[in-house]
């Protein structure tokens, strides 16, 4: 399925060499107001060009075609196109029967009977996620309005660490959209510029991971077993191609850790239950704290390399080589920084719109 959410749910739509990708929004808030300038602002954080991570240029212009009246929300679906340019399919015309090595190629293949757009993945890929910035831009600016923030950065690329979130007291992270490659150290920003250079020299790629927060959560949003907090964020972020790791908290950390070292312990502060120490990432048995939720999503290394790798012909059932064409990012995490952002947004206000925005038992 394409479809993600209960109470507002979001259907993406469309192919990477398409003329168009887009969205349905059902379920968003009525009287909501488009401030364009400052979408446009949020599709350029994961639009090509403002890094040097990827060679493809696209404007990512949105432009909504239902639900929306004045440049405002109407509560009616909210429907959205981005019209896509500066693709070449005929990169892709060596690989039809050659499934490209770690692409969903092969499997798709299977799944569709080879019906499936394999030109720049189709349906697979990663364009898509302008989509989700657009849902999750309007989810955040609703989110706000609540005094609720979502924030991420690129926390790794390679073996190149950034700096942590605060994960015991808000703090204001919005600077990072800023910056050419959002971290919160920018003293690895050259670093992080020569690895990728590098890279592309090689004709090579690397993983990478985005840590986002969420502030100001109340608690008591989520349920137990699978609909848990994680699970509903779990879910959405491996809806994003590359995903191969999801981690709160103390994440896998956990596994060499004591109880007696990483155990919340709980205390009051200006009449409000706090914990001391917030190695769960903000959420426990399923349910938010109030603390900071944290999440730790890891990218698979691009699989589109320009070195010569082993395959198989579908057509003769023989074994042979590939070399992929075309232009391809060195990492995915400088670009997915900001969908990681929306997707979280998008899930947080799905959930608020089913357990509510107040604390129980509060007016």
């Amino acid at each position: 399925m394409s479809s993600i959410g209960k109470l507002v749910k979001l259907t993406v739509w469309g192919e990477s060499h398409g003329s168009m990708i887009g969205g349905v929004i059902d379920g968003v808030d009525p009287g909501i107001k488009i401030d364009y300038e400052k979408l446009r602002a949020h599709m350029k954080r994961r639009s090509p060009g403002k890094s040097n991570t990827t060679l493809r240029k696209e404007s990512d212009e949105v432009e909504f075609v239902s639900g929306i009246l004045n440049d405002t929300t109407t509560g009616a679906p909210l429907s959205f196109i981005i019209k896509n340019s500066d693709h070449h399919s005929k990169d892709y015309s060596n690989i039809y029967n050659t499934p490209r090595p770690s692409h969903a190629d092969y499997p798709a293949t299977v799944r569709y009977n080879g019906f499936n757009d394999i030109n720049g993945s189709g349906h697979f890929s990663g364009r898509l996620t302008a989509v989700i910035n657009v849902a999750g831009f309007i989810a955040q600016e609703i989110l706000k309005e609540h005094d609720i923030y979502v924030f991420s950065h690129l926390y790794s690329l390679g073996d190149i660490l950034d700096e942590r979130f605060d994960d015991l007291k808000f703090t204001d992270y919005s600077y990072l959209k800023n910056r050419k490659i959002e971290v919160i150290n920018d003293e690895i920003i050259d670093k992080i510029d020569v690895k990728i250079e590098e890279l592309r020299d090689r004709k090579d790629s690397v993983g990478s991971s985005v840590e986002t927060v969420v502030y100001n959560l109340r608690a008591g949003v989520g349920d137990t077993l699978f609909d848990s907090i994680e699970s509903r964020l779990s879910q959405s972020y491996f809806g994003i191609g590359a995903v191969k790791s999801v981690e709160f908290g103390l994440g896998k950390s956990f596994d060499k850790s004591n109880a007696s070292v990483v155990n919340d312990c709980y205390y009051i502060e200006n009449e409000q239950i706090k914990t001391k120490t917030n190695y769960n990432g903000g959420i426990l048995g399923g349910i938010s704290t109030g603390m900071p939720m944290i999440s730790l999503v890891t990218f698979k290394p691009p699989a589109s390399i320009g070195i010569t790798q082993d395959t198989v012909d579908l057509r003769s059932r023989t074994n042979t080589t590939l070399t992929v064409e075309g232009r391809h990012d060195p990492s995915i995490g400088i670009r997915a920084v900001s969908v990681m952002e929306s997707i979280t947004a998008f899930v947080i206000y799905d959930l608020l719109k089913e357990y509510g925005w107040k604390d129980l038992g509060k007016k």
